[in-house]
């Protein structure tokens, strides 16, 4: 059987991409004196009938539990745990189990010169002990420069059951301030804090042709997906923790579209060979059973690469998936017309995949 992929709107940017930003500078204004001001913008989904294999919902992608602040003095030294340097708060307990969407407080008491411009980093939704330890590992136990802080990545929290599939425990962010901590004009400083995760939000349909093909299956993973990242934004990702599923799962498919999505990290790609993927699995012999390893099935299959470019850019093609992003990608498989099975279309965001 020859099926075509037909792939549209990778990713939502500029017309084109996705709405977000490496830096992260999605932020809400408050007028309110002398404090901080945390917030996280929430991208809605509209017109989805987003079924989901277990996603967060949208209050807990942007709640903000917790928060490290780190200050890096003039010359870009961090004292780990030092008060004028450090600060933590928790913001969920028995009556607030979701922590909260905006944070204004004088988070920062420190003694450091008010004059002095330094680098106000917040870090969200990380265990205090974890981000204690990666501080300590990267620097030299007792301080910590900006540089080094830079290179600090952290493993992402995934779930690791065989049903959770894309599904992690927390949503890391992080916001910084560059400037002094005692400003004029606004009289207070606003730290916008933006997802150190993406979302993919996927839509599979099928040909009515296929539709009609009896006992027909498919079955998805996720292949080449970030598990580790940095926590300051970077040009590339880290090089460790980059994964693929173990496991295929089963989905339905029917020409009316089946909406889903994903967390997954940002991910540094130079080729499609290495871009993060979608591999579908499909045929009439599939495994039995709703999950199955990937080393017990030898069928049929195409991949499909997600990344900052549509398949419809061939030259200097961006192969990356960038941090606090919602990707869209939409994949319709129909059955190849024989009479055309030497042509391939690229063109408007489309891929023909012929398979054997």
């Amino acid at each position: 059987m020859k099926i075509m992929a037909s792939v549209l709107g990778m990713c939502l940017l500029g017309g084109i991409l996705a709405a977000c930003s490496q830096d992260d500078i999605l932020a809400e204004k408050k007028k309110d004196k002398g404090g901080f001001v945390f917030t996280v913008a929430s991208p809605e989904l509209k017109g989805m009938n987003t079924r989901a294999l277990f996603p967060l919902g949208a209050e807990m992608e942007n709640s903000i539990k917790n928060l490290a602040l780190l200050v890096f003095d003039k010359e870009g030294t961090h004292v780990i745990g030092h008060a004028d340097y450090y600060a933590f708060r928790q913001y969920t307990d028995d009556s607030n189990p979701n922590g909260q969407l905006i944070v204004m407080e004088p988070a920062y008491n420190g003694n450091l010169p008010k004059d002095d411009e330094v680098t106000l980093c917040a870090i969200g939704n990380v265990n205090e002990e974890k981000m204690l330890d990666g501080l300590k590992k990267y620097g030299d136990g007792t301080t910590i420069s900006l540089k080094r802080f830079k290179e600090l990545y952290i493993t992402l929290p995934y779930y690791e059951r065989r049903d959770s599939v894309g599904l992690v425990k927390n949503i890391y962010m992080f916001g910084y301030h560059y400037g002094t901590l005692a400003p004029t004009s606004p009289e207070h400083v606003n730290i916008a804090l933006g997802r150190i995760i993406t979302r993919l939000n996927i839509s599979m349909s099928v040909s009515k042709e296929l539709d009609e093909v009896a006992n027909m299956e498919y079955a998805i993973r996720l292949v080449n997906t970030q598990r580790t990242t940095h926590v300051f934004p970077a040009e590339k990702s880290p090089s460790e923790g980059v994964e693929s599923d173990a496991y295929f799962y089963k989905i339905k498919l029917t020409t009316v579209p089946n909406s889903f999505y994903y967390y997954v990290g940002p991910h540094y790609a130079e080729n499609e060979e290495q871009a993060t993927q979608i591999e579908i699995a499909y045929g009439t012999d599939l495994p039995e059973g709703e999950v199955f390893t990937k080393e017990s099935y030898t069928g049929k299959k195409v991949q499909v690469a997600i990344c900052n470019d549509p398949p419809s850019v061939t030259e200097n093609r961006d192969f990356r998936i960038n941090r606090n992003c919602v990707y869209s990608i939409n994949i319709h498989l129909k059955k190849k017309d024989r009479q055309s099975v030497q042509t391939r279309n690229d063109s408007a965001n489309m891929w023909e995949i012929e398979l054997e």
